[in-house]
């Protein structure tokens, strides 16, 4: 069962990060469409906990995404964990994290405290444990981790599969692992 997540991972990781433009986008247009997304957004954000992806489809439209590989949600928290703007439309990732309520607040730009990335890295050594990884290769991976009362949840999803598993606070134990093959309609030929 191990090998089945490790293997969804790399997979999920290869299929969403591979795909790359083969149009070069020169490093000042880079910095000029990055500035202008942040500008746009008219919020607070430090930039030091994104990654940042510029890409032009072939239509020449550029796409300017701030995101985050490794998702961390506190217990009881609600707030923006990246977005994305593209010809004047910008999209947010939006992520809430209540046992019971929901906040009814203007979501902030996630800022992990120090006690977050503390969980988080306890989360991180416990997946390098259990699936024998190096933190090159477990920082490479793609995955929502969102803090309960007795454990920590995992979701790596991608658009065949979902897979998931719990790890207990604590322990480090990894535990109830489960993955769900995603329904892709397939095209009629005259739909191609």
């Amino acid at each position: 069962m191990k090998s089945i997540i490790y293997i969804a991972i790399v997979v999920f990781n290869s299929i969403c990060f591979s795909q790359t433009n083969s149009m070069s986008i020169p490093q000042e247009v880079k910095d000029s469409l990055i500035k202008n997304a942040l500008e746009s957004v008219n919020r607070e954000i430090d930039t030091s906990f994104y990654e940042v992806s510029v890409k032009q489809d072939k239509t020449g439209n550029y796409t300017v995404q701030f995101y985050m590989s490794i998702v961390f949600i506190p217990l009881n928290t609600s707030a923006i964990y990246g977005f994305w703007m593209s010809n004047e439309t910008t999209g947010y990732d939006n992520r809430s994290n209540y046992e019971n309520e929901t906040s009814n607040t203007k979501e902030k730009f996630y800022l992990p405290s120090k006690k977050d990335l503390k969980k988080k890295q306890f989360v991180l050594d416990a997946m390098k444990t259990y699936f024998k990884v190096d933190d090159k290769e477990i920082n490479s991976w793609s995955f929502t981790i969102e803090e309960k009362r007795k454990y920590y949840q995992i979701t790596v999803g991608s658009r065949h599969q979902t897979s998931g598993y719990k790890i207990k606070k604590g322990t480090g134990e990894l535990y109830d692992e489960y993955h769900e093959h995603n329904v892709v309609p397939i095209p009629l030929n005259d739909e191609e």
